[in-house]
């Protein structure tokens, strides 16, 4: 499982959008992006929003809107 980091948000590693837990997917905006950033996806469903400046916060799109909507894409992982 990720681990927390100081504001309580999941320690999500790299650039790539890969992270070190298996369990975890990370999506970005398909399109040119509005607002930046990207979703962070916890194998329980829990997501979290990390702004391109700003600290992370939990997310107001639940992970199946993220999953099954045309507005957001999955980066790959690392594994």
């Amino acid at each position: 499982m990720a681990e927390s980091s100081e504001n309580g948000g999941p320690d999500v590693a790299g650039e790539s959008g890969a992270d070190t837990d298996k369990g975890v997917e990370v999506f970005v905006e398909a399109r040119r992006p509005v607002g930046g950033g990207r979703w962070v996806v916890l194998a329980d469903d829990t997501v979290w929003f990390e702004p391109d400046e700003g600290e992370r916060r939990p997310a107001l799109i639940p992970a199946s809107t993220l999953r099954n909507g045309p507005t957001w894409k999955r980066l790959p992982s690392s594994d």
